[in-house]
């Protein structure tokens, strides 16, 4: 799971959606951008459970680990806070349910 913020910073939407975000349409049909991208990303890259990658990031103190670059701490950074914004619609609340 390490890494996943260095490939989300390189991640592009399809060129389909970046041009229905050009005219307008983009907006309507997936919502922000990074919304977007976020969801892309986690079906692109076949990630079914993502408590386990918010947990993983959101575990991170904001600071630089050991032999990790300003680059990567910055995606990181970015990473952590775009999984912050966007848990409500992506977090699975159900494994707190009672049984």
């Amino acid at each position: 799971m390490n890494g996943l913020h260095n490939q989300f910073a390189g991640f592009e939407l399809p060129h389909e959606i970046q041009e229905a975000y050009k005219i307008g349409m983009g907006t309507k049909m997936f919502g922000n951008r990074k919304k977007a991208k976020l969801t892309f990303f986690l079906s692109e890259n076949k990630i079914s459970d993502f408590n386990e990658v918010y947990d993983y990031y959101i575990s991170f103190r904001p600071q630089r680990l050991e032999g990790e670059s300003n680059a990567e701490l910055k995606n990181r950074s970015d990473f952590s806070k775009i999984l912050a914004k966007y848990k409500p619609y992506f977090y699975n609340y159900k494994v707190y349910e009672k049984q």
